[in-house]
């Protein structure tokens, strides 16, 4: 009787439907690539900011708009990438939303300036570009696995389990990275914008200036445009990079003339497959791609 009771328990447990993924929406690629090694098994986040659209200057669909009242998490840098969610959010309740500018575990760094050196600015905001150091990559995989076991703890042991393993991905991926840079960090450059101070700071290279001081706003003036030239010129700069989200001609007036290699890096991921492994595809991509122009390229004479 008992054995016919456990079976009859079985069974209906077995037609009950299974527990849904929490509804989780991320702002950007590499968020998004964390937070999906974190769900491996339980559901896919919602990526709210597409490849190829820049983050800074991102307005909100329908579509995203209802994406974020129904999420049960969602998961934003701060409003110096995406400027364009501080009003939906501000309509939704505080403790479904995890703004990572205002997360102690990660390390922040206030922006710099772009004039005869790099600098902090008066103001003090904080340079959102955070994920652009495997720590706080690491921070940010910690991070959501805590949040989400609370939300669903159904899936707690796995989302753990996901996030140990994606951190032991990324420490191989920190000597890959160290082994790739080290051989450049006296090495300076330029880049489009202010976006990489993080992998900067972290490995020690030598960005001498940026083209633009804001992404939203990506146009620099004559007076600029007369230093960064100077700059080249002066520390015999070898490379200025551009990013795939803007026009190669916002950089022809710096570079004109100049024995200086133009190279890209693509610090959101927008070249690379969508989803688990893209984070840790993106960063060795952006270490290769800096290494090979600074190594390759034409000394000026």
């Amino acid at each position: 009787m008992r054995q016919a009771i456990l079976s009859l328990v079985f069974f209906l447990a077995a037609l009950l439907p299974a527990q849904a993924a929490p509804r989780v929406v991320v702002s950007v690629l590499p968020l998004h690539a964390l937070v999906s090694e974190v769900m491996t098994g339980v559901g896919t986040p919602h990526l709210l900011i597409p490849r190829g659209q820049s983050p800074h200057d991102y307005v909100l669909k329908p579509s995203d708009a209802r994406a974020l009242r129904s999420a049960a998490l969602i998961i934003r840098v701060g409003p110096g990438l995406e400027p364009g969610l501080e009003r939906p959010l501000a309509a939704l309740d505080p403790a479904r939303v995890i703004t990572l500018l205002d997360e102690p575990p990660l390390e922040h760094h206030v922006e710099r300036r772009s004039a005869e050196r790099i600098e902090p600015m008066i103001t003090g905001a904080l340079d959102p570009h955070l994920w652009l150091d495997p720590e706080n990559a690491i921070a940010i995989l910690r991070l959501t696995a805590t949040r989400l076991a609370r939300i669903d703890p159904a899936h707690a042991a796995l989302y753990q389990r996901n996030a140990a393993t994606a951190v032991a991905r990324i420490d191989r991926l920190k000597v890959t990275l160290d082994h790739l840079l080290t051989p450049v960090r006296a090495q300076p450059y330029l880049t489009f914008h202010d976006a990489y101070q993080y992998l900067e700071l972290r490995y020690g290279l030598t960005n001498r200036g940026f083209v633009v001081q804001q992404a939203e706003n990506p146009v620099a003036g004559a007076r600029h445009i007369r230093i960064l030239r100077d700059i080249i010129r002066r520390d015999q700069l070898r490379c200025l990079f551009t990013e795939p989200e803007y026009e190669p001609k916002l950089i022809a007036p710096v570079v004109e003339g100049l024995p200086v290699r133009v190279a890209m890096l693509d610090h959101l991921g927008t070249t690379l497959p969508q989803g688990p492994g893209l984070y840790e595809r993106m960063m060795e991509k952006l270490a290769r791609d800096l290494a090979s122009c600074l190594d390759s390229a034409p000394k000026p004479s």
